[in-house]
């Protein structure tokens, strides 16, 4: 019999025997433990918040799309199929999931449990190491074999949707979920997350979306609301049947490394679900050793091993490989892993056996080019060009300047050329860093092989000596500078507004902020994670808006320091760059007393947004017309449809004339369109007086409630120019 056996008949309460044993003594070592279910409660109803939870089963790890991060956060044994679709802040919908994993099929009786918090790969067995919730807040919920389909403001499509249940929120629930981060979803149950005691032997983990967390790829997600919406899904995927777990361990030893310097090792192959593969070790005195360690499947019969492969640096020469099984050291007999080692390509094949753990160990020996100064570069969180001077403190010898470009963050380069110098004291100091950073450029480290003490930033005195070399390391970081706050303002209401901030470039950069709002119209700044220490890159702003049954709130505006942004579902975009690095953006919301309208199933709406103004060139003293349109390209309907219009000069508002809705009839300009039907327009005519010549532009931005991939259809801009008056000419009288 498979091990896998023996760790159902102990997590059912049996006897723990053979590869148990192994495995739960393996897990222990690696810090992964056994968790104990948190105390439940039951929840309270009436929230108005729905959260739909579906699971999935599937023949293969391949038919399940990954989460946003392709990293080593996932929890499941093998690599997932394709890269999501999803953008960062898009809420889970159930057209996405179809569409992205079409051979995986309903599961019923399927149990999730929701709680406050989490602890990361907390549960241990044949099925790896499985994520939990802890503060569990009521028993687990189980899918159905049919539940009805909602749209995002909780209404009936007229459609069902199968292995799924939908659940109300109860009201400690929804002030949890209103924070962004503090309302968590597992599959399966704190002490059994593959519900092994029900389904002995039958699934594995594989992926599990929620809301709009749809970031990391393990066993709990967050569950949170974006402003307009009441009711979001989670997706959980599970593959029959799942390989069972082992332990792989890559070890690195670096055999004379120059004194004082951090060396990173880059590795490929599949045993890492980064990108490419991709991994790095760090060395650092006094070992000069580190190592990575990963929980994978088994590899079954037919199956590819795991592999590793080592990209080596500059001045480094691999020693050996080396590999082991620790089920060979033991004797119980059980399935021992199998090696395959390749010192030509630095690449070793791993068939692991299952509750293994298998171990492979590069020893590299750092090899300083002969008679030479080497200066090395190594950067981290970028790469790019950095220029550096030797000066000779005695003697004639001219300046050198030295150039060194890293290609990847991580990987030390030598600065070219390497000169040979004759003997004496020279001072080597960097003088130039890569131009147009994400981040500003910092020396960290700097250290030489002949056991001097440096400071770093400063320029450093060193002694060659004839037919010897030198080697200096420099380590500079790129850190993130720029910074990004959020404050909220509100009409009609207040409550706690919940805050995600996404890099666009940068999946795993996710920030939780909220603002508790006490009082109407008065800015309160959102507080929680840091977000002072940014890159200059564009970032996903996504707002929450609290739980309410009496009504519903609108976004009327986003606005950094006086730039009005397009939105769509309380999502909109900022801009971070090294000329507005520290920017301040304020979320205003009106509560409406009303019921979210009527919405068929298709959510997504898509606005244009157009301006031009009525004369382009107009006399000083008359008056200035500009024609807005808004259109919406469809499907749905877009609701809550609102226009923001920046006008720049000195002039006298007139008036704003839309074709539905209102505006505020003042400057700064705020139309509430309502709602516009696919294919439907809407205009505003806005008329204003300019008060001096010259050039007047103006810009308007378009925000819905619904979502929107284009953000609420950009901006549209026009301008007008004002010409001074002719002066008449005096009548000539013969």
């Amino acid at each position: 019999m498979r091990a896998r056996a023996g760790l159902n008949s102990a997590v059912a309460g049996g006897p723990a025997r053979g590869a148990l044993v192994a495995l739960a003594a393996l897990f222990a070592a690696l810090g992964l433990a056994f968790a104990q279910p948190s105390g439940a409660q039951a929840a309270t109803p009436g929230s108005g918040l729905l959260l739909t939870l579906a699971a999935r089963e599937c023949p293969k790890y391949t038919d399940v799309a990954a989460n946003r991060a392709r990293n080593n956060i996932m929890e499941s044994l093998r690599d997932l199929g394709p890269d999501t679709i999803y953008q960062p802040g898009e809420a889970i919908n159930n057209k996405v999931e179809l569409e992205q994993q079409p051979n995986c099929t309903p599961i019923t009786g399927w149990k999730f449990t929701l709680g406050n918090s989490y602890k990361t790969k907390a549960v241990a067995g044949y099925w790896g190491a499985l994520s939990i919730i802890t503060g569990q807040l009521r028993e687990p919920v189980e899918t159905l074999a049919e539940t009805p389909l909602l749209n995002n403001v909780g209404q009936t499509t007229g459609q069902n949707i199968k292995g799924a249940v939908t659940i109300e929120l109860g009201q400690k629930e929804a002030e949890l979920a209103k924070s962004g981060n503090s309302l968590w979803v597992q599959g399966g149950t704190p002490e059994d997350p593959i519900l092994a005691k029900e389904h002995p032997e039958e699934y594995g983990f594989a992926a599990l979306r929620c809301a709009i967390d749809n970031l990391n790829g393990d066993n709990v997600e967050w569950v949170g609301y974006p402003t307009g919406t009441k009711h979001v899904f989670c997706y959980a995927y599970y593959v029959t049947p799942p390989p069972n777990a082992g332990v792989i361990t890559i070890r690195k030893k670096a055999i004379n490394a120059p004194a004082g310097s951090k060396e990173t090792f880059d590795f490929g192959g599949n045993v890492s679900y980064n990108p490419g593969g991709k991994f790095s070790i760090q060395t650092a005195p006094p070992s000069y050793e580190g190592q990575e360690t990963f929980v994978r499947g088994e590899t079954t019969e037919g199956a590819q091993p795991w592999t590793v492969n080592e990209d080596l640096p500059a001045n480094w020469v691999l020693k050996g490989i080396s590999c082991s099984s620790a089920n060979a050291e033991e004797e119980e007999g059980e399935p021992e892993s199998s090696f395959t080692v390749n010192e030509a390509t630095r690449e070793v094949g791993i068939y692991l056996a299952e509750s293994d753990h298998a171990t492979c160990t590069y020893e590299n020996e750092f090899v300083p080019p002969p008679g030479k100064l080497t200066v090395r570069k190594l950067t981290l969180g970028g790469a790019g060009t950095f220029g550096f001077a030797v000066n000779p403190v005695t003697g004639k010898a001219a300046k050198i300047d030295l150039a060194a470009t890293t290609l990847e963050e991580g990987i030390a380069v030598d600065a070219a050329p390497a000169p040979e110098l004759a003997a004496g004291e020279y001072t080597i100091a960097e003088t130039s860093k890569p131009a147009k950073a994400r981040g500003t450029w910092t020396e960290t480290a700097v250290g030489c092989d002949n056991g001097g003490s440096y400071q770093p930033g400063k320029p450093i005195s060193v002694k060659l000596e004839s037919s010897k070399t030198l080697v200096c390391s420099y380590t500079n970081e790129l850190l993130p500078t720029a910074s990004l706050a959020i404050h909220k303002l509100t009409e009609g209401g207040t409550g706690t507004f919940g805050y995600t901030i996404t890099s666009e470039n940068r999946p795993e950069t996710e920030i939780a902020q909220s603002a508790d709002v006490t009082r109407e119209k008065e800015s309160f700044l959102a507080t929680g994670d840091p977000s002072n220490a940014l890159f200059f890159e564009p970032y996903v702003m996504q707002e929450i808006a609290p739980p309410t049954a009496t009504g519903h709130w609108e976004l009327l505006e986003v606005n950094c320091e006086g730039t009005q942004l397009p939105f769509a579902a309380g999502r909109a975009v900022v801009d971070l760059n090294e000329q507005q690095a520290h920017r301040s953006c304020r979320f205003v919301n009106k509560f409406t007393k009303s019921p979210e309208p009527p919405e068929p199933e298709e959510e997504t709406a898509r606005l244009a947004i157009s301006k031009s103004p009525e004369r382009a060139v107009i006399t000083l003293g008359e008056k200035a017309a500009y024609n807005i349109t808004v259109k919406n390209l469809g499907p749905a309907t877009a609701r809550d449809v609102v226009v923001d219009d920046e006008m720049k000069g000195d002039f006298r508002f007139v008036s704003a004339q839309p074709s539905q809705g209102r505006c505020n009839q003042r400057l700064p300009l705020h139309c509430e369109l309502g709602s516009i039907l696919n294919g439907r327009r809407a205009t505003i005519r806005v008329v204003v007086i300019p008060r001096r010549t010259g050039v007047y532009p103006n810009r308007a931005v378009a925000g819905l409630a619904n979502p929107d991939p284009s953000f609420g259809g950009d901006s549209a801009h026009a301008k007008v120019r004002v010409h001074a008056r002719r002066k008449r000419r005096p009548k000539v009288t013969g």
